[in-house]
């Protein structure tokens, strides 16, 4: 294993943010990333490491875990699950959980449902 890229590390202003990321996730083909902070979810050009859009979470929820489907990202922040557009960074639809904080999201290999773990697993239809 080696690293690729420190140009973060050493200052370059790609792949900033300034608050302290919590989960990084790239699209299935490695063309954006989305990167969850201290309220702030960001979407990122990831060959050029370049933020294109940014949404702030309401109440300034901490982003605790994002996981990437070609159709849709997932994005979960205090007790909420939020579905970003992939394209555009966009909230297309919020879902209030009824038990607990999300700690993984994860998609199955088919890619049609998302795992989402709290108290319980939970599958989700996209489609739907």
């Amino acid at each position: 294993m080696r690293l690729i890229d420190q140009t973060a590390i050493l200052g370059n202003r790609r792949w900033r943010d300034s608050g302290v990321i919590r989960s990084v996730a790239f699209s299935p083909d490695g063309t954006r990333a989305f990167s969850g902070s201290d309220g702030v979810v960001k979407l990122w050009d990831a060959s050029h490491g370049l933020e294109i859009a940014s949404t702030g979470t309401r109440g300034h929820d901490l982003v605790w875990t994002i996981a990437v489907a070609p159709s849709v990202a997932v994005v979960s922040r205090g007790d909420f699950l939020d579905f970003h557009d992939p394209a555009t960074g966009s909230v297309v639809h919020t879902h209030e959980k009824a038990i607990g904080r999300t700690w993984s999201v994860v998609f199955p290999s088919s890619g049609q449902a998302v795992t989402a773990t709290d108290e319980v697993v939970r599958r989700w239809d996209l489609g739907a």
